[in-house]
C-alpha cells in the first residue's frame, strides 16, 4: 500500500549499483537518493529490502555479496552477515509499525553492500521505506 502505517510504504528507491572487487558500497538512506520518479529518498524507517547479485542484462557475477556491517548503520543491518551467492538474492520485509528499523540521518542511516574478492560486481537493488 500507499502511505506511513503499517502494511504500507510510501518510498521506493531502485537501481543498477556496482561495487569493485574487495570494496563496500555504502548506500545511505537518508536524504541521499533519488526515487524512479525523482524524489530525493528520505526515509524514517525502512520496511523492506531486496538485493539480487546480477545485472539488469542476465551477465553472470562471479563474488559474493554481504549485507550489513557499514558504520552509522540501519540498525536492522548492524553486523555483516547476509551472504548472497551470484545469481541469488536476498529478499527482507517487515511491514508492520516497526518495520525493518529506523533511519536516522548521520547515525543510524547506512546499508552496506560489500563484494568479495575476484572482481567487481553489479548489482539491483530495492528499499521500500516510510517517510515517517
Amino acid at each position: 500500500g500507499n502511505g506511513v502505517t503499517a502494511n504500507n510504504y510510501d518510498l521506493l528507491y531502485m537501481a543498477e549499483r556496482t561495487v569493485a572487487s574487495a570494496s563496500n558500497d555504502d548506500i545511505d538512506l537518508a536524504g541521499v537518493l533519488t526515487s524512479p520518479l525523482g524524489e530525493t529518498v528520505a526515509a524514517v524507517e525502512v520496511v523492506g529490502v531486496i538485493v539480487i547479485n546480477a545485472p539488469k542484462s542476465g551477465a553472470a557475477n562471479t563474488t559474493n555479496l554481504t549485507l550489513g556491517g557499514a558504520t552509522n548503520p540501519v540498525a536492522a543491518y548492524a553486523a555483516a552477515g547476509r551472504s548472497i551467492s551470484p545469481g541469488g538474492f536476498s529478499a527482507e520485509f517487515s511491514p508492520g509499525a516497526s518495520g525493518l528499523g529506523a533511519v536516522v540521518a548521520g547515525t543510524g542511516d547506512k546499508l552496506r553492500v560489500t563484494n568479495s574478492s575476484g572482481a567487481s560486481a553489479t548489482y539491483q537493488i530495492a528499499t521500500f521505506a516510510r517517510t515517517a
